[in-house]
């Protein structure tokens, strides 16, 4: 039994290494979307709550 045996093959301390970075990259990335995505939604959402009773026909600020 040689020495290089008891060690993974390059390969795998490569893939090791690939995930140890990208992981939490891509988890961290994916954090920073949903926190920069939030807001915007959730103004659609007031703005869509907000625009029938100012556009409702016979009711709304318009008639």
């Amino acid at each position: 039994m040689k020495i290089g045996d008891m060690f993974p093959s390059r390969t795998t301390m490569a893939a090791g290494v690939g995930c140890a970075i990208f992981i939490p990259l891509a988890i961290f990335s994916f954090y920073r979307w949903g926190v920069g995505h939030h807001d915007p939604v959730q103004e659609q959402g007031r703005l869509a709550q907000l625009y029938l009773p100012i556009n409702a026909p016979g009711v709304g600020y318009k008639d």
